[in-house]
């Protein structure tokens, strides 16, 4: 920052004509004497320009290059953890939607979490946000975007004497964009994270069927290969043969231990399916409780 400020600087001189040695009262400029007062005056106006443009800029990257936080990274605060799960815009309706998962890891802190919302060409201008408690975990952000947007700044901070901030960059090509997307009441919002969970639940039992499909065709390859070396035993010497046995022996383990981990797979299929009949009393829980 401190070089960038002094290179601001030089061009300003270089711009106005200040040199170090004055004239008559004045600075030389061009064969011309000016009283030094005015320049100094439109000098320090001009780097308190620069100055705030700076400052305000320093939240956002200055290569102008910013990208969003990655989804499902977890960021920390002395009092909170946070993981920012997914953004949503329309812009038809000038709606940003973000899901978070916050949870408060001290139960001493008292204060308030506190949240602004800023756009990176306009970092000096406060945008409408509203933050949604859903559950005490999961919430839902809603800010009103401007007409033109790149990426949304938002800023976290505790409302504490340390008065620590996390920031979430939402970059507009990393979101989802909806153009039918609106603002919704707290019970929509708590049934739509009830059913994103069971979508996250069933791509989980998804992924597991497939690596059992890839464990049963290991399995079918063991077989084939302990079936070979079984019928070639019978053309071995003795000595060949305590080779032979190790190498089934060892494809054998290998064949249990693929099967064990098709039953773990199967177990935790049936959990997930458990847990998806659980959430889906917990959308009708949440439908009689709101209406």
């Amino acid at each position: 920052m401190k070089e960038k400020i002094e290179k601001v600087l030089k061009n300003i001189k270089d711009k106005i004509g200040l040199d170090s040695e004055k004239s008559n009262g004045g600075y030389q400029y061009k064969g011309r004497n000016y009283k030094s007062r005015k320049y100094n005056i439109a000098l320090v106006v001009i780097v308190i320009g620069y100055l705030f443009f700076f400052s305000s800029n320093s939240l956002f990257n200055s290569e102008g290059d910013v990208m969003s936080t990655p989804f499902n990274k977890e960021i920390a605060l002395p009092n909170y953890k946070m993981i920012m799960k997914n953004a949503t815009y329309s812009n038809e309706n000038g709606i940003l939607e973000v899901n978070f998962s916050i949870e408060k890891t001290s139960v001493t802190f008292s204060g308030e979490l506190l949240l602004e919302a800023k756009e990176r060409n306009n970092p000096t201008k406060k945008l409408d946000v509203n933050m949604i408690n859903l559950n005490g975990k999961d919430y839902t952000v809603i800010v009103k975007l401007p007409k033109e947007w790149t990426t949304i700044l938002l800023l976290f901070t505790e409302d504490n004497e340390s008065k620590t901030s996390a920031k979430f960059y939402v970059d507009r090509r990393e979101s989802v964009e909806d153009k039918s997307l609106k603002e919704k009441s707290k019970k929509d919002y708590l049934l739509q994270t009830v059913d994103e969970e069971i979508k996250d639940v069933n791509k989980q039992i998804e992924e597991n069927h497939k690596q059992i499909e890839e464990k049963n065709k290991e399995i079918n390859q063991l077989k084939n290969e302990i079936n070979r070396l079984e019928i070639d035993r019978k053309y071995l010497t003795e000595s060949e043969l305590i080779d032979m046995n190790t190498k089934i022996d060892s494809l054998y383990s290998q064949k249990l231990d693929t099967e064990k981990s098709i039953q773990e797979l199967n177990k935790s299929n049936e959990e997930l399916k458990a847990k998806i009949e659980k959430l889906n009393l917990k959308k009708e829980d949440y439908k009689k409780i709101l209406d």
